[in-house]
């Protein structure tokens, strides 16, 4: 498999700013399609136009830089269960699908914030 990425880099300051300032830029098509089936044409990644904007204005101030630093000694909590699991399976010789157990330590990041519960305590 060969992996090709492509970089622009902008000296202008003024396009740079707009690239920057500028809501909605247009999605990849590639990356479109591959999230599209999987979470819809509603969500924040696959959204366009004024409902895009809607959802970002909804969802901003919970990103904000000052809100997620407050999040992160629970992330951290939340990483040292998931590594203490995995270190169990690695002692006892048990294969685990990370494809199965990574959604789990995301969704007890997020139940960590919004329902204050994890599966993994």
């Amino acid at each position: 498999m060969v992996t090709v990425y492509r970089r622009l880099l902008i000296a202008d300051d003024e396009a740079a700013e707009k690239i920057l300032h500028t809501d909605n830029l247009p999605k990849h098509l590639l990356t479109y399609d591959f999230m599209l089936p999987l979470i819809g044409k509603t969500s924040l990644l696959t959204a366009k136009g004024d409902y895009w904007r809607k959802v970002r204005k909804m969802f901003s101030p919970t990103f904000a830089t000052s809100n997620m630093e407050t999040l992160v000694p629970g992330i951290v909590e939340e990483a040292v269960v998931f590594l203490d699991i995995l270190d169990e399976s690695a002692k006892s010789h048990k294969v685990l699908k990370l494809g199965e157990c990574l959604p789990g330590l995301t969704m007890d990041v997020i139940a960590r914030y919004l329902l204050t519960c994890s599966s993994f305590h």
